[in-house]
């Protein structure tokens, strides 16, 4: 679930208090990865760990203890007969409790993870209602990160989101979760009827988007918080402050306004995704150009248009959308892979230096 912590603050901020649970290990087949979260309310729950038995179990545990006050806690379950579940996995939750008192606290914490340095939290659980949580960033070296958490930090792969320890003092339970955002950048230009039905694509997908439009009420009333909406007379001109290996989309109103940001795309030459919505034909005219202006020839040869699936041929914004939204998460998919597959190497070469 990404902002997780956006959609927390706004349940504290209205006086409700609200449980997270977390999935800290995943042994086996779960339906879940370890990072997964939901929160729970007395009313209400957004997020899921994997539905099922193992979810029902979960909001039963945590909303019985939002009603008694309880602490948090830690549990593990085996997803066997018991849950009616054959998937055999091990599963452990950690049940982290908020209070309203709380918000000003996690409204730092949204914050600083809107910031452009990285963010960890530690959370640490134990008996008789033992709860410490921080966080710390890497502005001020992680200044005031307990010891064991700083390890933990160390030993996070770029691919993944959380690491746990389990044989802490007083047998508790501590674990470290980056909490700026980790998703794949994508910078959408256009907010027109595609644009809007991309964005309901990808909002709950692991992509952190930057939504930008030249023109003035285009964006509509309500746009998902996760998504950053920015209005630019010359949109062209942002594509520079986009991040390295960042994914982007063109689809504005304008083909001489898509072929400018086009352009400022393939010059950075770094993109994790070029893609330009449009036919075959507008391909080729804009490779034409685009070449005429400079742009090189490996640079055009990223340039995607159509975007989305070739298989799914349909016009509609939300067809559209759905086939986009397929072909950058088998394309996110790629990129994960050689990113482990790159820190695998990288331990494995400083193993044999040993």
């Amino acid at each position: 679930m990404r902002n997780w912590y956006r959609q927390l603050l706004e349940e504290l901020q209205a006086g409700y208090p609200a449980m997270v649970v977390h999935v800290v290990e995943a042994k086996g087949s779960i339906p879940r990865e370890a990072g997964a979260r939901m929160i729970v309310t007395e009313a209400s729950f957004v997020g899921t760990i994997g539905g099922g038995q193992l979810e029902y179990e979960a909001l039963t545990t945590a909303r019985k203890a939002l009603h008694t006050g309880g602490s948090g806690a830690v549990e593990g379950h085996v997803l066997g007969p018991a849950f009616s579940q054959c998937c055999g996995g091990v599963a452990t939750l950690a049940y982290e409790p908020f209070s309203p008192a709380d918000a000003a606290w996690v409204d730092r914490l949204v914050s600083v993870c809107d910031g452009p340095f990285e963010v960890f939290r530690t959370v640490r659980l134990g008996g008789g209602g033992l709860l410490e949580r921080g966080f710390a960033i890497s502005e001020n070296g992680f200044a005031g990160m307990p010891d064991w958490a700083n390890e933990l930090r160390k030993g996070l792969g770029t691919s993944e989101i959380l690491t746990v320890r389990t044989d802490l003092p007083d047998e508790s339970l501590g674990f470290v979760e980056r909490a700026d955002s980790t998703d794949q950048p994508l910078w959408l230009f256009g907010a027109g009827h595609v644009g809007q039905a991309v964005v309901k694509a990808l909002a709950d997908l692991p992509f952190d988007i930057t939504w930008i439009d030249g023109r003035a009420g285009m964006f509509p009333e309500t746009v998902p918080s996760s998504v950053r909406t920015l209005e630019l007379a010359m949109p062209e001109l942002i594509v520079d402050e986009a991040p390295e290996g960042a994914m982007f989309v063109v689809m504005t109103h304008s083909h001489p306004l898509d072929q400018d940001i086009c352009e400022a795309v393939l010059r950075r030459g770094d993109a994790a995704y070029a893609g330009l919505i449009g036919s075959e034909t507008k391909h080729a005219r804009f490779r034409k150009r685009l070449g005429e202006n400079g742009v090189s020839p490996q640079a055009l040869e990223t340039l995607v248009c159509p975007i989305g699936r070739p298989e799914i041929r349909g016009k509609a914004p939300a067809t559209i959308a759905a086939s986009l939204a397929a072909d950058l998460l088998i394309r996110l998919e790629k990129i994960q892979s050689t990113d482990v597959a790159a820190e695998t190497e990288k331990a494995t070469a400083i193993e044999e230096t040993r």
